[in-house]
């Protein structure tokens, strides 16, 4: 059996460069040795994504960042997995918020930035899903007026 158990997605400033986040998924494999997949390699995908937590008037900007995808051979036992990548802070949101006015003077809605972000970790072997396990939600503001 392939369990994934504890996936953290974290947000954080990359200190030498103001205008990146460094987006960050932890988890832990633990695959039984009586397993007959264990000798296995698995597939491995990682993948940070918007969510619409339905609290703004339009859907959010989508928004799907990879952070792995390839073979990887773990074997039985517990493995501790940790994948990170820059991200550009525009592109996790203001810069896709956009309102307009309507003909009264009311705010009209264009688009929400991807202001909630989820992390997706999937463990394939044999082309058949595994394990699979989903991040709590991370919400914030992260773009070039964020305070994040």
């Amino acid at each position: 059996m392939v369990c994934i158990a504890n996936a953290h997605l974290s947000v954080e400033p990359v200190p030498a460069h103001a205008h990146h986040r460094l987006l960050t998924v932890s988890y832990d494999v633990t695959i039984d040795p009586t397993d007959p997949e264990a000798a296995h390699p698995a597939h491995e995908r990682v993948v940070v994504r918007s969510v619409d937590l339905h609290d703004a008037p339009v859907p959010p900007a989508p928004l799907e960042v990879e952070l792995a995808d390839g073979v990887v051979h773990l074997g039985a036992g517990f493995h501790r997995r940790r994948h990170a990548t820059s991200v550009a802070r525009v592109d996790l949101d203001v810069g896709r918020d956009w309102w307009d006015t309507g003909l009264s003077g009311e705010t009209v809605p264009l688009s929400e930035f991807p202001d909630h972000l989820v992390a997706l970790v999937e463990l394939s072997i044999d082309g058949a899903v595994h394990a699979s396990a989903t991040s709590e939600v991370v919400t914030g503001s992260w773009g070039p007026l964020g305070s994040g």
